[in-house]
């Protein structure tokens, strides 16, 4: 992508100084950049508002709808799948990429762990605050780490590993802070913090384990970032709706007293007690959530790393700022340096990643080309192969 948006960008430029010539050319050069900067900037910040306000927005419907985060969590890929054909195959913005077979039997567990993850996202981001939510998800590149290890037995260097020192530190804080003080109020509400701080925690894994197995599925026969959303929204649905219908059939289908998922599932769309405003609302968040992936997808296919690691922690900044002036969360100081302590190391880590990856790079330039053999496109690629090839497409 960005050496066709470079080589498009160069033509433009040598196009500009052919008709014009002299400083003609250099002031179109000149315009071309800004606008290419402008929209850049522009989709930046779309990505980021999206983002920002389906994550508070989902906080707010999980408590306006009065509906189970189960429930939000299936109907949001509900939504998704909705949403993605109409954007897909209506209005064909993006066309739906067909999937052949043997894609199709790695999307489908790929489905399983994504359905799980959607459902323990919301189960904690109903149970926690939005601020010790954001830091949880700090932990993703210590789950990258210790995910690592396992499938290939490789450790990332020790610059890498102890920028991850203080996101640990920086999420204890916060998760210790907030524990004290739903202990101190009620102790059920201690019951359910620590059930949504392990939901988050288990979700972070299951979204770390999730990217490493779809680069190691998708790095020679890729789908495209848009139709992955599509599929893996529509199987999961489809996934979700066998599975307790199966559990529903099991329990007694439509017995009163049934208070699992399936149950409340059903009642819930089949019953009066959904108002129309909160219909709505369910609706509203459903769109959220889908424009806000979509234009992560076509965002970060067109901006560099650094640009999305500063556009990452400078969102990462603003969530506790948005949690305690929107939604009043309380931001005690311990909670404040957990928080600073928690971005902080993100950014020492994303910078330790970067200069490891370009290290990597130099040295492979300097000490000749790829060392596989032309013909190891061919073969099954071995353990260290799929870590060679995984390491080099992390983050």
């Amino acid at each position: 992508m960005g050496a066709v948006r470079g080589a498009q960008v160069e033509h433009a430029v040598r196009a500009s100084r052919n008709e014009g010539g002299g400083s003609g050319g250099e002031d179109e050069e000149a315009a071309v950049v800004r606008k290419q900067r402008a929209r850049l900037a522009v989709m930046l910040v779309l990505w980021m508002v999206s983002s920002l306000v389906s994550l508070f927005y989902s906080k707010h419907a999980l408590s306006a709808s009065g509906v189970s985060d189960d429930f939000f969590a299936v109907w949001l890929l509900l939504c998704s799948t909705v949403y993605g054909a109409i954007w897909t195959l209506v209005l064909r913005v993006q066309p739906l990429q067909r999937l052949s077979q043997r894609q199709l039997k790695a999307v489908v567990p790929l489905s399983a762990a994504y359905l799980v993850k959607e459902v323990l996202k919301y189960g904690s981001l109903g149970r926690i605050s939005v601020n010790l939510f954001n830091t949880i998800r700090s932990l993703a590149p210590i789950f990258s780490a210790l995910l690592e290890f396992i499938a290939f037995k490789h450790v990332p260097p020790a610059r890498v590993m102890t920028t991850m020192i203080p996101v640990v530190f920086g999420v204890t804080l916060t998760s210790v802070e907030e524990i004290k003080g739903a202990s101190a109020n009620d102790a059920a509400m201690l019951l359910v913090s620590v059930q949504g701080l392990l939901a988050s925690a288990c979700s972070t894994g299951i979204n770390s384990g999730q990217n490493i197995y779809s680069k190691l599925l998708f790095g020679r026969d890729k789908i495209d970032p848009q139709s992955l959303q599509v599929y893996l929204s529509a199987i999961s649905f489809s996934m979700a709706v066998v599975a307790y219908s199966v559990l529903e059939l099991y329990r007694g289908f439509g017995a009163a007293s049934n208070e699992h998922f399936g149950s409340r599932f059903l009642t819930q769309l089949q019953s009066y007690h959904v108002s129309r405003a909160q219909v709505v609302v369910l609706l509203l968040a459903g769109l959220l959530n889908f424009a806000s992936s979509q234009l992560a997808f076509v965002t970060l296919n067109r901006i560099s790393p650094l640009s999305y690691s500063v556009a990452n922690i400078f969102k990462r900044v603003l969530v506790p700022v948005i949690a305690v002036g929107v939604l009043h969360e309380h931001l005690t100081p311990i909670n404040l340096v957990g928080v600073l302590l928690s971005i902080a190391g993100i950014f020492l880590y994303e910078r330790a990643t970067r200069s490891y990856k370009m290290s990597r790079a130099y040295a492979a330039k300097t000490e000749g080309p790829d060392l596989l053999p032309a013909t190891a496109t061919a073969a099954v690629p071995t353990k260290k192969m799929r870590a060679e090839t995984y390491e080099e497409n992390l983050l």
